[in-house]
């Protein structure tokens, strides 16, 4: 045996590695935008047709759906994207990952039905005040979204980034329409009604739109069959992950209102994390991309992955130091100007709640990472602990219940940022390693 080592080609990482990361992100970066900004107008509108105190019912309502789709649903859309994207780079048929997660998603939606119908008088009473038709739309509109879910999986899966915007901007613009009829009569049923109506056209529309293109996306040779345990192995931790992810950032109203708070209060904690989340909306389009891309870049070569990741950090940790400042300075003021009066807030929870933006951005993007490595469980302790974290700073810390959340937001996405990047970082070191002892003869 030579005592040197041989020398390996790679292929570039630098420009390459840049372009297959940001493949698709400017055209969904440009419709969750559009999206956003509908999304946003949807709750203004209403929050001032309805008032501080009945908005709080349709902030609970839109917290606890997609809560609930994020934490059961967005592991089943990420198995679809991430082992469509791996199987279609090897040319083999990705029918069978659709076959097998739609049989779990099916299971899912029953049991969901099951335990919305055991526990209706609960939710009905400790959620939502009594009120039936909120209720009902909360199992409406997750049995909608989750459809939904499953098709954004498909079309990310596919590469049809064109797909994916028609996917958002038909949401948006389903749930705009129907909303606006809260000008001729205010009511939280029609805000309810919109939500639903948007999961089903978000679905629907791209599905009617581009079924040739993801019959196409799914043919290619036989290779090994995508089984029911296939998904629930990469399901799995992605849960634990959506489940951690969701309690930070959607969890606020639903804690306010199972400590026994009122729907104003539920109102003005969503009203506060939705003014600093502009950045998140615009962010969640782009990472829609995210995942098969960094998984290509994985199977092509590993250095370009932790590369690229960390472009992406930076850039987003520079969006959201203008989103801290603008809370700092102007977040009261324009709390009041924008969701009109009633919605007072306090600049700190703003700015904790700003400063928590940060981190989870930065957190999301290293457990994307971490997912296309197949190294799932390493991200879902990170976001547990940062889970653990928030609720921990919330029933144990002083305060009312805007800062309490705030503070717990802020120090649960930090420490989620620092875990996850010291995680990818480590995992990436040793990979190197085994790498370069393996070539070495």
């Amino acid at each position: 045996m030579s005592s040197g080592a041989h020398v390996i080609a790679r292929p570039a990482t630098g420009r390459v590695g840049r372009k297959a990361t940001l493949a698709g992100a400017g055209l969904l970066s440009f419709a969750m935008l559009g999206s956003g900004l509908l999304v946003y107008v949807f709750l203004v509108l209403t929050a001032r047709v309805l008032g501080a105190d009945e908005y709080g019912g349709v902030a609970v309502l839109w917290a606890g759906t997609f809560i609930s789709v994020i934490v059961v649903f967005r592991p089943l859309e990420q198995t679809i994207s991430r082992s469509m994207a791996s199987r279609r780079a090897r040319g083999q048929e990705s029918v069978s990952v659709v076959r097998a997660t739609g049989i779990v998603a099916l299971c899912t939606v029953a049991a969901i039905a099951l335990l919305g119908l055991i526990g209706w008088s609960f939710i009905r009473d400790r959620l939502f005040a009594g009120d039936a038709v909120l209720t009902a739309a909360l199992l409406a509109s997750i049995a909608a979204y989750g459809f939904s879910y499953l098709v954004r999986g498909l079309v990310a899966g596919a590469g049809w980034y064109r797909g994916y915007a028609i996917f958002l901007l038909a949401d948006g613009i389903a749930l705009l329409s129907i909303a606006s009829l809260m000008l001729f009569v205010p009511s939280r049923s029609i805000a309810a009604c919109a939500i639903v109506c948007a999961g089903l056209a978000g679905a629907i529309v791209p599905l009617l739109v581009g079924r040739r293109r993801l019959g196409t996306a799914l043919q290619g040779s036989a290779g090994p069959r995508f089984h029911l345990g296939s998904a629930l192995t990469f399901a799995g931790p992605a849960g634990v992950i959506a489940i951690s992810d969701q309690v930070l950032v959607n969890g606020g109203p639903i804690l306010v209102m199972l400590e026994g708070g009122t729907m104003k209060t539920a109102g003005l904690v969503f009203a506060a994390t939705i003014l600093v989340r502009v950045c998140v909306y615009v962010y969640q389009g782009f990472a829609a991309s995210l995942l098969p891309n960094l998984t290509r870049l994985h199977a092509e070569d590993e250095d370009s992955l932790t590369t690229a990741a960390g472009e992406v950090i930076a850039v987003l940790l520079a969006v959201s130091a203008v989103i801290i400042a603008g809370a700092a300075l102007i977040g009261p003021e324009l709390m009041t100007v924008v969701f009109g009066n009633g919605f007072d807030v306090g600049r700190l929870a703003l700015v904790l709640m700003a400063i928590g933006i940060a981190g989870y951005l930065g957190a999301s993007v290293c457990s994307h990472a971490l997912l296309a490595a197949d190294l799932g469980r390493r991200a879902a302790v990170g976001w547990s602990a940062a889970a653990v974290v928030f609720l921990g700073v919330y029933f144990g810390a002083p305060g009312g219940e805007l800062t309490r959340i705030g503070a717990g937001f802020c120090l649960g996405a930090c420490t989620a940022l620092v875990l996850l990047a010291a995680n990818l970082i480590v995992s990436f070191r040793r990979s190197r390693r085994a790498t370069a002892d393996a070539v070495t003869v």
